[in-house]
């Protein structure tokens, strides 16, 4: 990797802490905790989510249920949020999408961009999530795209396939939500929903998942059902208690070590570089990633 190009992805990962920044005390967002950056790298921190992504609902026995549905309308909540505030994530799909207490949060936002600022390159190549004006005006694409991606992905859960031309199996989709989605994958952006309408499309999709038969009273009449409390937003931040510089003193720390680590037993890893420069670094996750970095002893 040359100078420029080192520079390059430095610039673009210091786009991520930024967007991430802005993006930071929205319910159904990862959150920016910690940012730093020394002559080597840059790195920020995001709580651990320990339910992993939403890929093994795709294919989780038994087919769709409430509580998907609920993980997909608190990603259309994170995506309203990230519009108002100016920004398209530009790559919503299940790897993307992470799992906490059985809430959905949007992460990765190395892709997004601001409204008011064009950013990548006009065309990109085709991706199952992605819709058609990203093959010619990828750098200014509108929260249109993100509604596109999000019914992909809903599509994906709801139908067990990839949309196809006609949304053949559109019809095992709840009824209510078909039209929605149906016009949340109209080829031109202008004919696409607000994200805000998907959204209250799934949250009432996951209302009616979730509400159970009245079972039969011994008279015959239906007996009610106790209503269930309303669900907290987790990670919703309205404080922000910044932890002390000895802690960051030590993150910073702990990243150039390994660093020097892997440098040692391989000499200028230009992949390791580049991921020090484009990766996050969850603060909770140093165990794993240490267990995993070959050692000296190991080496030999």
């Amino acid at each position: 990797m040359t100078a420029a190009e080192r520079a390059l992805t430095r610039e673009d990962f210091r786009h991520e802490i930024a967007i991430a920044r802005t993006a930071t005390g929205a319910a159904h967002i990862v959150p920016l905790l910690e940012e730093g950056s020394t002559d080597r790298f840059d790195w920020y921190t995001m709580p651990h989510c320990t339910g992993g992504s939403f890929r093994p609902l795709l294919t989780a026995p038994g087919g769709p249920t409430a509580a998907g549905l609920r993980v997909l309308a608190d990603v259309a909540d994170g995506l309203v949020t990230l519009h108002e505030r100016g920004i398209v994530h530009r790559d919503v799909y299940q790897e993307n999408v992470l799992l906490h207490d059985g809430r959905g949060l949007i992460t990765d936002l190395g892709a997004a961009r601001r409204l008011d600022t064009p950013r990548g390159p006009a065309g990109r190549g085709s991706e199952v999530h992605w819709p058609l004006e990203y093959a010619t005006s990828y750098n200014t694409a509108t929260p249109a795209a993100d509604v596109f991606s999000l019914a992909v992905l809903t599509y994906r859960y709801l139908c067990a396939d990839i949309p196809r031309h006609g949304h053949s199996r559109l019809q095992t989709a709840p009824a209510a939500l078909r039209p929605l989605l149906a016009a949340a994958l109209a080829p031109e952006p202008k004919d696409r929903p607000e994200m805000s309408d998907l959204r209250r499309g799934l949250h009432a999709a996951t209302s009616t998942a979730a509400r159970p038969p009245a079972p039969p009273a011994e008279n015959g009449d239906p007996v009610p059902t106790a209503r269930s409390p309303p669900h907290l937003q987790p990670h919703t931040r309205t404080t922000h208690h910044p932890r002390s510089e000895r802690t960051r003193t030590m993150n910073e720390s702990r990243i150039t070590e390994f660093l020097d680590a892997v440098d040692e037993l391989h000499g200028e890893d230009d992949t390791v570089c580049a991921t020090a420069h484009t990766s996050s670094v969850s603060a909770e996750g140093w165990t794993a990633a240490e267990s995993a970095a070959p050692t000296t002893g190991s080496a030999a």
